[in-house]
């Protein structure tokens, strides 16, 4: 419930209590003129509830990152109001049901579970199970917002609607479709009418991703500027992490102190994504800046976390913060500062992989090295080992081309 007379009451001491744990003052303001705003808007509102709020945000139509930071502050205010709880930053008191899912109605939400028991029995990995559902709670989301709230509503105008929107806005295809598509499968025979509906969904065209990749030269250069003054301890320690070892940014942001065997010189943890154990090396370079990162870059938190935010309460950091670290990387390095060019710390796991293919270390060895649970997940890094693809070449000597085909002029 949301209780205006005690938010009033309470709310300056919140932000006090910010002040001193040392918050940023601007989120601290920020969480000030939500509390002025709640105050007086909730009566005009209507709002009963801090998840009235939220979802008036929602209807407003703002970014998902906004309403991330939005779930935040109010989690965070009413902790403190209602319970009490200081703020902590960490805290999740499951105010909010995130996704589409808890939007639909039951048929449909029906749909998603049928297929996530489903799948469960089939022994698909968790991670799968949750993004397929999140899709396909997003698609009957979408139906349901065109006022299709059974299946015998649906129609196939609507379908292609969803995912080529009329006028040439952004519309849903590649991985989300195929995602659909499974879930669509899976529940057809238990559910009349859904086996029409998924033959509305539009043909896909089977591609083939465009991978880049690092070259020597920025590898060269990526490895200098991790030696040198510009990075900080912590983000010195993440990068030669990536490049050394190509840990994905989830198993890297999700590291324990103790996933590092100081003793046995491994690397020892969980993978996030498959749930298997995974052990590396810890070479000298990833060890000393490692400990570098530890004697003079670490706060002291007290949690369990190998790296944790600069700003308080230090939570640990989240896989998208990682990107930003990429950047930084790449900028101190003089890289990838074209329009197009990709980012990211995945671009450091290619180039291990590619490098340990040029290098005839044996395909095995490679996926136990990246944690691959199926051989078959190489396949997306084969077009990048470039001097295995040499040897492939024909030569076009038997072909006539037109002179100045190959000319630069």
């Amino acid at each position: 419930m949301l209780n205006v007379q005690e938010l009033d009451r309470r709310g300056p001491e919140l932000l006090s209590r910010m002040a001193a744990d040392g918050y940023s003052a601007t989120y601290v303001a920020r969480v000030g003129r939500e509390v002025r705003r709640m105050v007086a808007l909730a009566a005009e509102q209507g709002w009963r509830s801090y998840e009235d709020v939220y979802l008036g945000q929602v209807d407003s139509g703002r970014t998902a990152e906004s309403l991330r930071e939005e779930r935040s502050v109010l989690r965070l205010i009413e902790q403190f109001v209602d319970h009490g709880r200081p703020p902590d930053g960490t805290r999740k008191s499951g105010l909010f049901p995130r996704g589409a899912y808890h939007r639909l109605v039951p048929e449909f939400r029906g749909i998603v579970d049928f297929y996530a028991e489903a799948a469960r029995r089939q022994g698909k990995k968790d991670a799968t199970i949750k993004v397929e559902s999140s899709n396909a709670s997003t698609f009957f989301s979408a139906l349901q917002a065109r006022g299709m709230a059974t299946l015998g509503q649906v129609t196939e105008d609507a379908v292609l609607e969803i995912f080529s929107p009329p006028g040439g806005g952004a519309g849903r295809g590649g991985s989300w479709q195929k995602n659909v598509a499974a879930v669509l499968k899976a529940a057809a025979p238990a559910f009349p009418g859904l086996a029409e509906v998924s033959a509305f969904l539009p043909r896909s065209r089977q591609t083939r991703k465009n991978v880049q990749f690092l070259t020597a030269e920025e590898v060269r250069r990526v490895k200098n500027a991790l030696r040198g003054a510009a990075l900080s301890p912590r983000d010195k320690a993440i990068g030669w992490l990536a490049v050394q070892t190509g840990l994905r940014c989830c198993d890297i942001a999700g590291m324990t102190l103790d996933a590092i065997d100081w003793d046995a010189d491994l690397i020892v943890l969980d993978q996030a994504k498959t749930g298997a154990p995974l052990v590396l090396p810890l070479t000298a370079v990833v060890g000393n800046a490692v400990w570098d990162h530890l004697a003079s870059g670490r706060p002291d938190t007290g949690g369990p976390f190998l790296f944790v935010s600069r700003n308080r309460p230090h939570g640990p950091l989240r896989p998208a913060s990682l990107h930003n670290i990429a950047n930084k990387i790449m900028d101190a390095a003089g890289i990838r500062r074209e329009a197009g060019d990709r980012r990211g710390l995945h671009l450091f796991r290619r180039h291990l992989a590619t490098a340990m293919l040029g290098n005839d270390v044996p395909q095995p060895v490679i996926s136990q090295t990246l944690g691959h649970t199926s051989p078959d997940s190489l396949g997306a890094y084969l077009g990048a080992d470039l001097s295995h693809l040499r040897e492939c070449s024909l030569s076009v000597d038997r072909f006539p081309v037109a002179e100045g085909v190959f000319s630069r002029g």
